[in-house]
């Protein structure tokens, strides 16, 4: 895909993630749309922010041999790339976990929050800040549940800020930092997987 496209880190997150459709159909023996697809998004979104981390790595190789990548197509707009990735993925998280009835919050407090720690980052390490349209609020008769689910929305909103600091910290230039953030997606990860665990508790 590297010779045909720049987009080899969206054909990644499309395959290595239908493991989202296909174990939500092997446990419950069909697929909820509203839970799965924005599951499968949040997943997409996530390959797509770490693997043009990683492939920042590889972009002076790649020039030399005449392949492509996300890295090569972002240039010095990556970070602004990846953030709206970084968003759409949190939003997908906070939106099929509302879907699966992971305690009754809404998204938009987990987007502003994420848009919040970025653009904290973005001004903090570049002096200059970062526009990005806030999405709307949700219907003012939409009341918030602190129930069972809450812990899911805790660690999605400790997820996020993970997230925000792996991308406004990364020096895209240095092979050593950009390994150093792709590794750091582990904590990404056990963070989500904590939260969905203990939200269903």
């Amino acid at each position: 895909m590297k010779r045909l496209t720049f987009w080899p880190q969206a054909y990644l997150g499309l395959t290595f993630n239908w493991g989202a459709l296909l174990g939500w159909a092997a446990v419950k023996g069909s697929i909820d749309p509203a839970i799965v697809l924005p599951l499968y998004l949040s997943g997409v979104c996530w390959t797509l922010v770490y693997d043009t981390i990683y492939a920042h790595q590889d972009k002076e190789d790649d020039l030399k041999v005449g392949v492509k990548s996300t890295a090569l197509r972002f240039g010095d707009s990556t970070k602004e790339w990846i953030t709206g990735f970084g968003i759409m993925c949190i939003s997908s998280l906070a939106l099929s976990g509302y879907n699966a009835e992971i305690g009754f919050v809404s998204s938009f407090i987990f987007v502003l929050f994420f848009l919040f720690i970025n653009n904290y980052f973005f001004f903090y390490h570049y002096w200059k800040f970062n526009p990005i349209l806030f999405p709307s609020a949700t219907s003012s008769h939409q009341s918030f549940n602190y129930g069972a689910g809450w812990p899911y929305y805790a660690f999605l909103a400790a997820a996020s800020g993970q997230l925000a600091w792996q991308i406004w910290t990364a020096d895209l230039s240095s092979r050593v930092d950009c390994n150093r953030k792709f590794v750091s997606n582990k904590w990404f990860g056990a963070i989500i997987f904590s939260g969905i665990l203990f939200g269903k508790l």
